[in-house]
């Protein structure tokens, strides 16, 4: 799991804490999560019962459909999330690429906008899209069988068997690794698994490179380590009544927003 794709987000009044998840297409909340909000819970039926990732093909069941309105880096939209069992996931919220899209984010690799192949139009999907899919979620890279039996490279065996991701709770089977060249960068090593898609560029690619998921008013960077947010002066303590509320200081009830954390 990396760090720095984690944030606080203000979700309907609420602070939580997401994950800006670039390899999921659509955006998961955890049941608790969603009840804590006062989220309306809409029934889903038949083959929206369930949201099979188009990365790694985990099959997650889905419980319900809610809207939740988020505020990030001076925007504010809502979007729609699907809520799954708490143990479904690794995170309260997983902000997929729908959200990031809504939130006017975008993925930069050395100063060029990139988009996901997965999640374009159904007419321009390919499951063996030779564009790589760029994983913030993911700390390893991928190719899948089908690429790697395609390709001259020589795979190289690996020690252990499975890869575990705390995010969406997925284990790939390994099968070897293999270097890889993206454009005209140098090598790099990737596990083979079995993955609906040619390549996946994780954290370790991420790294090596200029990726950056930029927002209005923030940007997050690899492999700089902090969140760069432009400046805004310390806050100054406030003196004055404590708000029963939200339990900070300098309202009264009636004026407080509700926001607390989560």
């Amino acid at each position: 799991m990396d760090s720095k794709a984690a944030v606080t987000i203000v979700a309907n009044g609420k602070h939580i804490r997401a994950y800006f998840i670039t390899n999921l297409a659509i955006t998961l909340v955890r049941q608790t999560i969603a009840t804590a909000l006062g989220c309306v819970l809409r029934p889903v039926f038949g083959p929206d019962t369930s949201f099979v990732d188009p990365v790694t093909s985990r099959d997650f069941p889905i419980l319900w459909e809610t809207r939740i309105n988020i505020n990030y880096s001076n925007r504010s939209e809502t979007v729609v999330a699907y809520v799954v069992k708490d143990e479904e996931i690794g995170f309260p919220l997983l902000a997929g690429m729908d959200t990031t899209l809504a939130l006017q984010g975008a993925l930069f690799v050395k100063g060029n906008e990139q988009t996901n192949p997965l999640f374009g139009t159904a007419s321009e999907h390919n499951d063996l899209d030779p564009r790589p899919v760029l994983a913030t979620g993911l700390r390893s890279s991928f190719v899948s069988r089908e690429w790697a039996a395609t390709s001259e490279v020589v795979a190289t065996p690996v020690e252990q068997e499975n890869f575990y991701d705390p995010l969406t709770h997925t284990t790939l089977k390994l099968y070897g690794m293999v270097d890889v060249q993206a454009d005209d960068d140098p090598t790099f090593l990737a596990f083979i698994s079995d993955i609906r898609t040619s390549i996946v560029l994780g954290i370790d690619y991420f790294e090596q490179k200029d990726v950056k998921l930029m927002f209005p008013e923030s940007t997050i960077s690899w492999p700089q380590t902090e969140i760069v947010r432009p400046y805004r002066p310390p806050a100054r303590s406030i003196a004055g009544p404590t708000c029963p509320k939200c339990g900070l200081n300098g309202h009264v009830q009636s004026q407080c927003t509700g926001a607390r954390e989560f």
